[in-house]
């Protein structure tokens, strides 16, 4: 990533503007900073909205979910979880395959 800065501008509502200036002022952080800090966050919880949708749409596998958001497998099961996202969709015949091999496999 390019750590070039470049200076923008912007317009806010006046609420909005008191919002930056409460959650700067509680995090003892200048209104640029926390411009940084939220934009960062807003971008992470999109793209991490949208690799759920990708996985709940069948466009995208629990692995590359976890790959994608930069967690563990058992993080990304977790994290689809907490979504209500479902994490395994399993038939009725594949549900019994599996309770069979766990049967038959002695430790």
């Amino acid at each position: 990533m390019n750590s070039e800065v470049v200076r923008i501008n912007t317009t806010l509502t006046k609420d909005l503007l008191r919002e930056l200036d409460s959650y700067a002022e509680e995090h003892r952080e200048d209104r640029s900073t926390a411009i940084r800090q939220l934009l960062f966050a807003a971008l992470k919880e999109i793209s991490k909205n949208k690799i759920i949708g990708d996985y709940k749409n069948n466009k995208i596998t629990l692995r590359q979910v976890a790959e994608k958001l930069g967690v563990a497998y058992w993080e990304a099961m977790d994290i689809l979880v907490e979504a209500g996202v479902p994490v395994q969709k399993l038939t009725r015949e594949e549900i019994q395959n599996r309770k069979k091999k766990v049967e038959s496999d002695t430790f």
